[in-house]
């Protein structure tokens, strides 16, 4: 009897683990070829729609039903999907690192420019919103009417009190053909570091990534992290500092509340936005609003080609 029930044990654990309603999982993100941890990976709970990163050692950990799966994604790396069963067994995340054909390094006698808004008044600072949105604001840097072909120096944000404690993650995307925020032209993630505070100014040098540009413009964003492991408060985060301004007639500036789900919306006055119910309005033709636009103050380093 002691034999029999032995045998049968290890299927009756598992039978109730696989109707528990809830499970706790707890992990680690790391590259597979090379053993490292990868620091603040964005994680999708698909069916329950959390939207979460892992912390600076890789580390995450949440709770979820047990028939939900996991999205691993990472710039610079290939996402990975995974049923939440398959990570109360193993919790160890490999992911693989994208190929990138290597772009020749282009040298241009031209003189570096520095387009887009920074030197306007700001007149408020954006925070992050709830635990469930990774969130990010973005706005479009235009060259002209004319397309042109450049390289991306340095990417720059207006800001007043940047505090590193509070991680934000930066972005580079090319403009859709709906003129909404595209492709990310990043090949690796980049984190803003108090060492980027230059002069009272956000300052990132992104030249090592070689991205070239070709069109009227690009947008360049600011996303929130928000960790899985408690290392921040919930809700309302802090101020950034990040600066923004109605001072511009444009609009400019975009959000996108759900990253994985890549929805964006216009802002409104007053950091309103376009709701999901408008859903393939936007991008086509923005309803009329009232008031002054919000936008972000943020600029890059160019060098035409």
């Amino acid at each position: 009897m002691n034999k029999l029930f032995a045998i049968i044990n290890p299927i009756l654990l598992f039978s109730s683990i696989s109707y528990c309603q809830n499970v706790t999982i707890k992990g680690t993100v790391v590259n597979k070829k090379k053993g490292e941890v990868i620091p603040f990976v964005s994680i999708q709970i698909i069916q329950a729609k959390k939207y979460f990163d892992s912390d600076d050692s890789g580390n995450f950990l949440f709770e979820s039903e047990i028939t939900d799966s996991v999205v691993f994604s990472c710039i610079g790396y290939e996402d990975i999907r995974l049923p939440i069963k398959d990570l109360v067994i193993s919790s160890k995340i490999e992911l693989i690192e994208k190929v990138y054909l290597l772009k020749d390094v282009i040298v241009s006698n031209k003189k570096p420019q520095i387009i887009g808004i920074i030197s306007e008044r700001q007149t408020r600072s954006f925070s992050g919103e709830n635990e469930s949105d990774s969130y990010e604001i973005v706005t479009r840097i235009s060259f002209s009417d004319t397309p042109q072909r450049c390289t991306i120096n340095k990417v720059f944000f207006k800001q007043r009190n940047f505090d590193p404690e509070n991680p934000l993650r930066l972005h580079i995307y090319e403009i859709s053909e709906n003129g909404l925020p595209g492709v990310e032209v990043l090949t690796a993630q980049v984190i803003l570091k108090k060492e980027d505070n230059v002069n009272g100014q956000l300052e990132i040098d992104v030249t090592d990534q070689n991205i070239i540009i070709e069109g009227k413009g690009f947008y360049v964003g600011i996303q929130w992290i928000n960790s899985s492991v408690g290392k921040q408060v919930k809700g309302i985060k802090s101020d950034t500092g990040i600066g923004e301004t109605n001072q511009i007639s444009e609009r400019l500036t975009y959000h996108r509340g759900k990253i994985f789900e890549h929805e964006w919306f216009g802002f409104y006055d007053k950091g309103m936005y376009f709701p999901p119910s408008l859903e393939n309005k936007i991008g086509k033709k923005l309803p009329p609003v009232s008031g002054n636009p919000i936008n972000m103050l943020a600029a890059a380093e160019i060098t035409i080609l």
